[in-house]
């Protein structure tokens, strides 16, 4: 039997297209056809990874650090009471009459000790004041530097991105019964992506609704004469 070659010349004719950065894709921006390069979207696809990696990083150190202040504000803590518990007796003292009426020397010892309770008070106070000042102080550098994180990524997920833009998702927070300093504490681009969906859902049904409301009524008319 004559073998038959199969028919080719119907078959399309497939375009071997050679990949390098200079080629140009066609990808959607808002539901608009743009057209940007391989190289780009490389460059992108990269900066995008490093700033989420980036912004994970960050939250992981607050979080730590957060940890780390809770520990040592609970040992602070502690060394306050038992010190306020140690000088607490020597407050209820009357020192003029214990003056009349004990030995110079007991006197003395008993004045010695409430100076030293006082003192050690005094000091732990202090420290802790110094602590939380401090604390406070790398607590708010560690929110600037995540919130800085955090508006990189925004910009590049949400390309209308800008001040006028955030302070209507902070607002938006604020009126759905989220605590305004809460909100202004947000630093997580995703919590902040989510809370700008909400509210771009609530736009569309404010439209939606609007748009009902505006529909005409049917008259309905009638050729009989009215009654006189």
């Amino acid at each position: 039997e004559e073998e038959v070659e199969p028919d080719t010349d119907d078959a399309p004719d497939v375009e071997e297209v050679e990949l390098n950065d200079d080629l140009e894709i066609e990808v959607l921006v808002n539901g608009k056809a743009e057209q940007a390069s391989l190289g780009q979207l490389k460059r992108l696809f990269g900066q995008e990874k490093a700033l989420t990696q980036k912004s994970q990083e960050v939250a992981e150190q607050r979080k730590k650090a957060e940890a780390d202040i809770g520990k040592t504000s609970a040992v602070m803590q502690k060394m306050l009471e038992k010190a306020e518990a140690r000088f607490k007796p020597y407050q209820e003292v009357d020192f003029i009459l214990a003056s009349k009426t004990m030995e110079d020397a007991d006197f003395a010892q008993l004045r010695k000790e409430a100076q030293d309770a006082a003192d050690d008070l005094k000091f732990l106070r202090e420290e802790a004041d110094n602590y939380y000042g401090e604390m406070q102080q790398q607590h708010q550098m560690a929110l600037q530097k995540q919130a800085q994180e955090a508006v990189k990524v925004l910009a590049q997920d949400i390309p209308e991105w800008n001040n006028q833009l955030y302070d209507d998702i902070r607002s938006y927070a604020v009126q759905q019964g989220l605590d305004e300093t809460d909100v202004n504490s947000y630093v997580d681009p995703v919590v902040i992506k989510i809370l700008n969906k909400a509210r771009l859902y609530d736009q569309a049904k404010k439209v939606t609704t609007t748009k009902k409301k505006r529909v005409a009524k049917k008259v309905l008319k009638t050729s009989k004469a009215p009654n006189v």
